[in-house]
């Protein structure tokens, strides 16, 4: 390849030459992705220390998950563990999707009123998911240390 643009280009083809062809190449065509969760204080320091993040990048938000997609991973986070919900389990997976909705409408009122930004996040889903459960497990053992005594 860079041979060829050494050639294309009429320079002679030493190997510093070659080199310095092929470093153009890999300058035009390097893309780096960078992913930083808006919600934490760090990410807003960065900002502040490196404008470039913000002036010479491209920022991607993520749309919100749908309804469908919260059900179905809900659904599979708590089949993957061993809860023994039976049949109360369709209503914890609808109350994970109504409480991530509710807060992604919270979030919308409270920047339209107060001009502050509460990110929603699949990672958030998930972590309400995670807790739910840790809670769970250790309220069951609770419960049952209690029956034990």
């Amino acid at each position: 390849m860079a041979r060829k643009d050494c050639a294309d280009k009429g320079i002679e083809q030493t190997p510093l030459n070659m080199f310095t062809q092929y470093l153009i190449a890999v300058k035009k065509n390097l893309h780096i992705v960078l992913a930083f969760s808006p919600m934490s204080e760090s990410f807003r320091s960065n900002l502040v220390m490196f404008p470039a993040l913000v002036n010479s990048t491209t920022i991607d938000f993520y749309a919100p998950w749908p309804e469908d997609a919260l059900l179905s991973v809900a659904e599979i986070q708590l089949s993957a563990s061993d809860l023994n919900l039976g049949k109360n389990q369709g209503g914890v997976v609808n109350m994970f999707a109504f409480m991530h909705g509710q807060v992604r409408l919270m979030s919308d009122k409270y920047k339209e009123e107060l001009k502050r930004y509460n990110y929603v996040t699949p990672t958030s889903y998930l972590e309400l998911i995670r807790c739910y459960k840790q809670v769970l497990t250790m309220k069951r053992t609770q419960f049952d240390n209690s029956i034990q005594r």
